[in-house]
């Protein structure tokens, strides 16, 4: 990141880990601290920026699945800073499969089940959860958005090798 790079962000009170964040992000998160290794396919929750008091989307991706069909995904999140108000089946999944959103506050609990494998090249969003950020969240407040559990399944109800990268929510002003 280059000195101007941290100057816009400082402009706008993101620190510069928040920046370093962000390029994880976008280069896949390969060596940022990330937990997955390079066999299998990738399940990411990213990691956004909002608002208190703002709606943030929050969108969960699969890459290099080989024909995937389903999935089953948890994930907690800190009920006291985030409120969940949807979950969306994410867009290029099989209209005919069916999307199961069974959450709670602080767990997101989805399953989707078919019969039609979805494409994970370059990537399949698989959903987007909508968050409200608490009026209260300090500017800089990291909210992480955990994978607790994830299985991707073929149509032999086979379960596919995936790393789970989980996401966050950053506030700013």
């Amino acid at each position: 990141m280059t000195a101007g790079e941290r100057g816009k962000m400082a402009k706008f009170g993101l620190p510069a880990a928040c920046g370093l964040m962000v390029l994880c992000v976008l280069l896949g998160a390969g060596g940022c601290g990330s937990s997955s290794t390079s066999t299998g396919a990738v399940l990411a929750v990213a990691s956004v920026f909002g608002a208190p008091g703002q709606t943030v989307a929050v969108p969960v991706s699969l890459t290099g699945a080989t024909s995937p069909t389903g999935f089953n995904l948890v994930l907690s999140y800190d009920a006291g800073n985030l409120t969940l108000t949807s979950v969306t089946k994410g867009a290029g999944l099989p209209t005919a499969a069916t999307f199961t959103n069974s959450s709670t506050p602080g767990t997101v609990n989805v399953t989707l089940s078919g019969t039609t494998a979805f494409i994970t090249s370059p990537v399949a969003q698989l959903l987007v959860m909508n968050f409200v950020f608490s009026s209260l969240s300090n500017t800089g407040t990291v909210n992480p958005i955990t994978v607790t559990s994830a299985t991707v399944t073929n149509a032999a109800g086979t379960s596919l090798a995936i790393n789970p990268i989980s996401g966050s929510i950053t506030s700013f002003p």
